[in-house]
């Protein structure tokens, strides 16, 4: 079989929705990984999170390709985005590598994303919702919602790769890579924040929610 031809029989084989799911899915793996005090399993847990991360944007591109677009999609790769990093902060935040007021940006964002879920959910049940387009519901991610998913990815492999340089006798190195990962983990808890209030005065003018 030609390189190409293989190609196009394993894309063929995959789906967007099923690479969110696997998004999703490796949210468990990834905090026990997390969570074991060992260089190996810190390894193992980067080169877990990388290609996770990256598939938010393989997930996008593949559906786009495959003309797969659809409102199940759009629903599912922010949850698997949500899911994900929650699992990842609520591991870093068991091990200690995130404390004291930096617990706050962590609270910000989870508690962010359990209103948005909600919100989602609740427009999702409104009659006019199952006749709309991806691009016009009420609660379509937005630009700064996306950068807010990208700065958080960052900040977590900041933070993941960090003790790898402590195990080296690179302290200082370890120190400015954790220190970069939390002033990134407030730059997402600010855009989590700013988008979360955008969603709600979408869906309170769009819906009437609230009223």
């Amino acid at each position: 079989m030609a390189p190409d031809s293989a190609s196009a029989l394993w894309l063929s084989r995959l789906s967007a929705n099923r690479i969110s799911w696997a998004r999703a899915v490796a949210g468990i793996p990834l905090a026990v990984l997390v969570l074991l005090p060992d260089e190996t399993f810190r390894l193992l847990a980067v080169a877990l999170f990388v290609p996770a991360a990256l598939s938010d944007w393989a997930d996008g591109y593949l559906a786009r390709r495959q003309n797969q677009v659809s409102l199940y999609g759009a629903w599912l790769d922010p949850v698997a985005d949500k899911i994900l990093v929650a699992a990842v902060l609520i591991a870093l935040l068991g091990s200690g590598e995130i404390h004291g007021i930096h617990s706050l940006a962590v609270v910000i964002i989870l508690l962010r994303e359990i209103y948005i879920t909600a919100l989602r959910a609740y427009t999702a049940m409104l009659p006019q919702s199952a006749t709309i387009s991806h691009e016009t519901q009420p609660l379509a991610v937005s630009r700064l919602a996306k950068w807010k998913t990208a700065s958080q990815f960052v900040s977590l492999f900041f933070l993941l790769i960090a003790p790898l340089f402590a195990w080296l006798g690179e302290g200082a190195v370890a120190r400015w890579v954790s220190h970069a990962g939390l002033a990134l983990l407030w730059l997402s808890a600010y855009a989590a924040l700013a988008s979360g209030l955008g969603y709600h005065r979408k869906a309170r003018t769009r819906t009437g929610f609230g009223e």
